[in-house]
């Protein structure tokens, strides 16, 4: 395989994801804004100054991490010693593997890698026994986790096969091995992933139940990125020694509004007889020493073959809980005996007490409670990175990177799309980390693995039910409508979906009846079951679920009536560190001379979406550290932007920013860190505002006029369910780092309730110059404690003298044109500006005046074929949703002066919000960019089009602008400016 660029041509099937947009089959109801209140903040006499604020930055960060792994070390510490087990083990570390080629090559085990899609390799392993461990009576191959088919040969003798890469399993091989030398061969099988492997270049499903989440793998091409379905025996194998009667998945089922916690005791008896036996038993503190005393154990039935459940209500009185503040764990140590004394097992099973739920009564279902407290979730998605830090025994890695979640004011964490290695659950048992555990399945269920899925459903329950941490499961990652594509021929439609996500649900409710269960994460096709989950990417997706100016109003995507609702996934991408790149990436990668950094483009980096996305939201840049900077500040700007919607959103109760950390380097850059654990700027930003008492400050415009009457929305939002009472907001315009106005006032939020109080209101000072301002917003505590600190920068731009402007045109977004300008309408043969709707109002006299110095504007002209003195073009609806931001880096004249934001965010006066600035395109040959974009959706290869375009026609010119200048020009600067220069006004360069 070449190792710097993948053989395989890969589609980008999350781009085209996010092309499209749920769909519903019944009514639902459109979450929209809280009224505002009518109230405007006082202004003081005496100008209010801001605090002064340490900056946030990498030492920062390692230094409060170290503070944090102080914090909570005591937690990760067994009080006491370790129960001594009385199986002998073997554990199996070496093996040779045989390709499909018969190329044989050692390895170590766990071990996990490609191929991808049906692939068969052949493991042959070897284990030394001692005569001592078959003095149990029983000797037992176990295997946590081989991905996926698994065939099991012991000294040629076939032992079993299983399906499924997450669950444990076991195979009673007494009579297949013996003292000394014994040979294990495992045949591993892998296939195409249910939903398809079309993100891979391979553009086939197959029967394999796996999402689009994994370890993967040290190789850039393929195994960098994010999720490859490779295989692999990827956990432990080992061999060891039992009695004939012994323990099995024994688990501990707490409930804290009676104060009882239920022991649920699983014997294995590999006999064939009933075997009445006898249980001793002992309650402890795992992580404290204040509390021990033995179980009343009765003499319970004999156990059978097979598998044997008991139970036993243990009081609690007085039990510590396990929270994310204190993760208080429990142990139960069990030892097993037959009824004449003789010991023959031991187990220790840890537990949390704790409770979970999530109440789906009305009028306001989706409340969700922890330890009968309501709490709001504020999580991050993971891909791999855990993963891999448990795969190389890296443990100290492992809870580092679950205190950096902490660090960044997460409470929970979503193993996304698919369960883990059991020390990944441990740990956030450990740190107070909740997690919400994912079924791997992705958009669709084969017909033909139904079954399957149910049993897997089952397993990943009875991997996780002993963790306090786990408080959530999940079944199904974005399942697609049948417009997207009409798969019933192999898959579940979603009817028959429906029915399985109820017996799913079953399944895991007879392993635990306390499990909280989100059927669906990530919803395309609602309504669904359970409490309603988007995934929005707007701010990179541009328009992905809800217009980013809609989102940043206060609305939300059309939920079931009387729900709360979460949002799974949100995010952009941010590219890795220029210096990670230089030392970690392909040469191919990288700028290969100094002629060659001005060509550059992320497009040279494998799966990296920012150079084919980049248009919707940033200039195209001139190097490798140009391009770095610019994406990672717009996924700072993506992240506080979405994140803070979503705090002023007091329905909003659960979300997971996508993703946290990297696995690898360019593994999946939507990451807040890379796969080195530095910090990008979006990491700050999201921890931000992520703060329990945030104060915000919302507002539709950027660019305000020179004595303009400024205003601004000023909110506390509260994710503590406690009141914030006896607090105070300070507020102020500063200009050149002065606070020139401001005010102070009292705050307040309720229990979990985000709030507008009030609207700031300054008017500003005249400028000649254009000039940027900032307004800031700090909420105290009642002891004077600085509880969270914002600001927003704004830029006042000069009055205009604004000349007298003739125009002659005919359409309606020229009447308003006209009208917000000012101008006077006077007959075609009177003017020297010209502005139509349609090409074939143009007369020849009007193109004659033109050719001899005038200048034609063709305005939002409809989509279609269009040809204008001898020049054919295109207008398109633009790819992906109508367009927040193009770019005016193109050196035109009539854009000199505007900066790199000009031209992205404007304010539409009719809709009083944010409105996108262009929902068309022009594709042409031959014409000048003035303001340019790429035309760009999943599936098309980006190519260059024009936001405006010109063409010169003798001494004037001809102009094609698709701006949606219609409610821009009143109340945004930038629009009006460049309103007047499209229309001929070169006096208005000067007040860029």
């Amino acid at each position: 395989m070449n190792h710097t660029k993948s053989s395989i041509e890969c589609n980008d099937v999350f781009a085209q994801i996010g092309a499209h947009q749920a769909e519903s089959k019944i009514a639902l109801i459109e979450p929209s804004p809280a009224p505002l209140p009518d109230c405007v903040l006082p202004i003081s006499a005496s100008v209010p100054t801001c605090t002064p604020v340490e900056p946030v930055d990498d030492s920062c960060f390692r230094r409060e991490l170290e503070a944090l792994k102080k914090q909570f070390q005591p937690f990760t510490q067994q009080q006491g010693a370790a129960q001594v087990s009385l199986r002998q083990r073997v554990e199996i570390k070496q093996a040779r593997r045989r390709s499909q080629d018969g190329d044989w090559e050692s390895i170590s085990i766990p071990h996990y890698g490609g191929p991808m899609g049906r692939a068969l390799f052949i493991y042959e392993m070897q284990a030394e026994l001692s005569a001592a461990m078959f003095k149990a009576g029983r000797v037992f191959l176990c295997f946590r986790g081989v991905d996926y088919i698994a065939e099991v040969y012991v000294n040629n003798s076939f032992v079993g096969t299983h399906e499924g890469f997450f669950d444990a399993f076991e195979y009673d091989v007494t009579d297949k091995v013996h003292p000394g030398q014994n040979d294990l061969r495992v045949i591993v099988r892998n296939d195409a992933i249910m939903g398809g492997n079309n993100s891979w270049g391979m553009p086939i499903d197959g029967d394999k139940i796996y999402a689009a989440t994994g370890p993967g793998w040290d190789e850039p091409g393929l195994g960098w990125h994010h999720c490859p379905p490779g295989m692999g025996i990827w956990q432990p194998v080992y061999i060891e020694s039992r009695a004939p009667l012994h323990f099995g998945d024994s688990w501990v089922q707490p409930n804290l509004s009676n104060g009882t916690a239920k022991l649920h005791v699983l014997l294995e008896n590999a006999g064939n007889e009933n075997t009445p036996f006898r249980l001793e038993g002992e309650m402890m503190g795992w992580n404290f020493k204040e509390y021990s005393r033995p179980l009343a154990m009765a003499t319970p039935a004999p156990a059978g073959p097979g598998t044997n459940w008991y139970s036993l209500e243990i009081p609690m009185p007085d039990c510590r809980t396990w929270s994310p503040e204190t993760p208080w764990l429990y142990e139960c140590r069990l030892r097993l005996f037959f009824e004449d004394g003789h010991e023959l097992d031991r187990q220790a099973v840890r537990f949390g007490m704790r409770s979970f739920v999530i109440d789906e009564a009305p009028p306001v279902a989706g409340r969700i409670f922890l330890n009968d407290k309501e709490i709001r979730l504020r999580g991050a998605n993971t891909m791999g990175h855990e993963q891999q830090c448990v795969l190389h025994d890296d443990m100290d890695q492992l809870y580092e990177d679950i205190l950096i979640a902490k660090h960044c004011g997460l409470n929970f964490l979503r193993l996304t799309q698919r369960p883990v290695q059991k020390e990944i659950y441990e740990a956030c048992d450990e740190l107070g980390m909740m997690v919400q555990s994912d079924l791997p399945v992705f958009t669709y269920i084969r017909r033909s693995k139904v079954s399957e899925s149910l049993r897997q459903s089952a397993a990943m329950e009875r991997l996780v039910r002993t963790h306090p941490c786990c408080v959530l499961v999940s079944f199904i990652n974005e399942p697609f409508p049948l417009s997207w594509g009409d798969r019933r021929h192999r898959s579940l439609d979603r009817r028959e979906l429906e029915l399985f996500l109820e017996a799913a649900s079953l399944a895991v409710r007879l392993e635990n009846p306390d499990r909280q269960i989100k059927p669906i994460d990530g919803d395309y096709d609602p309504p669904g079951p359970g409490i309603p989950d988007n995934h929005c990417y707007t701010t990179w997706y541009c328009g992905h679920e809800i217009d980013l100016g809609r989102l940043h109003k206060g609305y939300w995507r059309p939920v079931k009536p009387g729900w709360q609702y979460a949002c799974g996934e949100f995010g952009a991408e941010g590219l890795d560190f220029p210096d990670l790149m230089n030392r970690r990436y392909p040469d191919s990668w990288l700028p290969r001379n100094e002629d060659d950094k001005r060509a550059w483009t992320p497009n040279r980096v494998a799966r990296a979406q920012t150079g084919r996305m980049h248009s919707l939201w940033m200039d195209p840049q001139e190097s490798l550290e140009a391009w770095v900077e610019a994406s990672q500040a717009h996924q700072s700007w993506a992240v506080r932007f979405m994140t803070r919607a979503f705090r002023r959103d007091s329905r909003m109760v659960s979300f997971a920013i996508h993703l946290l950390i990297d696995a690898f380097p360019a593994g999946w850059m939507k990451t807040l860190l890379d796969c080195e654990r530095r910090p990008k700027p979006a990491y700050f930003a999201f921890r931000e505002a992520l703060a329990p008492y945030l104060a915000d400050i919302r507002i539709d415009r950027w660019g305000w006029w020179s004595g303009e009457d400024f205003h601004a929305e000023l909110w506390v939002c509260n994710d503590k369910f406690q009141p914030l009472e006896a607090a105070r907001i300070r507020y102020g315009l500063q200009i050149d780092g002065v606070t020139t106005a401001g005010g102070q006032s009292d705050a307040w939020a309720s229990e979990g309730q985000s709030h507008c109080l009030g609207i700031f209101c300054v008017k500003l000072p005249d400028a000649r110059v254009r000039k940027d301002a900032c307004i800031w917003l700090e909420l105290i505590s009642s002891d004077g404690k600085l509880l969270s600190r914002t600001e927003e920068k704004i830029t006042i731009f000069p009055l205009l003298n604004e000349p007298v402007l003739t125009i002659s045109g005919t359409g309606t977004n020229v009447d308003s044109l006209v009208d917000d300008l000012g101008a006077t309408w006077v007959p075609q043969e009177d003017t020297n500006v010209w502005i139509h709707e349609n090409p074939d109002d143009v007369t020849s006299d009007i193109l004659s005046r033109v050719e001899q110095g005038g200048t034609l504007v063709l305005l939002n002209l409809p989509e279609g074929d269009y040809e204008i003195v001898g020049e054919s073009f295109c207008i398109e609806k633009a790819g992906y949703a109508p367009r927040h931001f193009v770019s005016r880096a193109t050196g035109h004249p009539l854009v000199a002066g505007f900066e790199a934001r000009d031209f992205s965010l404007w304010h539409d006066s009719s809709l009083d919000m944010i409105s996108p600035l262009a929902e068309t395109l022009m594709l042409a040959e031959g014409w000048e960019a003035v303001l340019k974009t790429d035309q760009c959706d999943w599936g098309r290869k980006p190519e260059p089009a024009f936001i405006c375009a010109e063409k010169r026609y003798g001494k004037g010119c001809i102009r094609v602008c698709q701006l949606r200048l219609k409610g821009s020009l009143v109340t945004n600067p930038v629009a009006r400016l460049f309103a007047m220069r499209l229309i001929g006004n070169s006096d208005s360069i000067a007040h860029a």
